[in-house]
C-alpha cells in the first residue's frame, strides 16, 4: 500500500483528489460502487467515519477513517473539491469533473497507472485494497467477526475466504 500511495503526485488537483479517494477506499475496505456512490453528508470527519448506505446486498455499515485517510479527506473537502468542481454542485463525495457521479473507468484507469508507476507487478484492483485492509486488521488483532461486519459480509465464511492467505 505504501508503494502505491507514494507515487501519487501530490502537487496537482487530480493527484490530491486521487489520494483522498484511494486512502478512503483503503481505510474503509470499500467496493468500487461504495466509494463512487458515497456522498459528502456520509462523512463525519470529527468522529472519523464514513457511512455506507446500500452496499452489496443492501447492507448498510459504518467504516472508520484512518488518521491518514481523515487528513487527506479533510484537505480534499476543504480545498481541493471546490477547485475540482468549480461552480458545479453535487452531493457525491468524489464526483467527476463535470459534477456527476464518477465512473468506475476513471478509478480503474488511475489505479492501473499508479500501480505501474509504483513498480507493483501483481494485478491490482480496488478489491485488493479491501483484502489488504482486512488482512491488516486481522494482523493488528481485530476479531474476525468485527472484520466480517466491517466488510459488510453476511457470512463469516465469506470473510474467512478473504483472509485465507493470512490465516494459513
Amino acid at each position: 500500500m505504501e508503494r502505491f500511495f507514494s507515487v501519487i503526485d501530490m502537487r496537482t488537483v487530480y493527484g490530491l483528489y486521487d489520494r483522498a479517494l484511494f486512502e478512503t477506499a483503503y481505510a474503509g475496505a470499500l467496493r468500487v460502487s461504495e466509494i463512487l456512490g458515497a456522498k459528502v453528508l456520509d462523512v463525519d470527519l470529527a468522529e472519523g467515519f464514513l457511512r455506507i448506505e446500500g452496499g452489496k446486498g443492501g447492507v448498510d455499515r459504518v467504516v472508520c477513517l484512518t488518521k491518514m485517510a481523515g487528513s487527506f479527506l479533510a484537505f480534499y473537502l476543504g480545498k481541493i473539491r471546490g477547485m475540482f468542481l468549480g461552480e458545479r454542485r453535487t452531493d457525491f463525495l468524489f464526483p467527476s469533473r463535470f459534477g456527476k457521479k464518477q465512473i468506475a473507468r476513471y478509478l480503474i484507469k488511475r489505479l492501473l497507472a499508479y500501480t505501474a508507476l509504483s513498480g507493483i507487478r501483481k494485478k491490482v484492483s480496488l478489491h485488493a485494497f479491501r483484502r489488504s485492509c482486512a488482512t491488516h486488521l486481522l494482523e493488528a488483532g481485530v476479531d474476525i467477526r468485527h472484520i466480517q461486519e466491517y466488510l459488510g459480509h453476511r457470512s463469516l465464511a465469506s470473510t474467512e475466504i478473504y483472509l485465507a492467505t493470512t490465516t494459513h
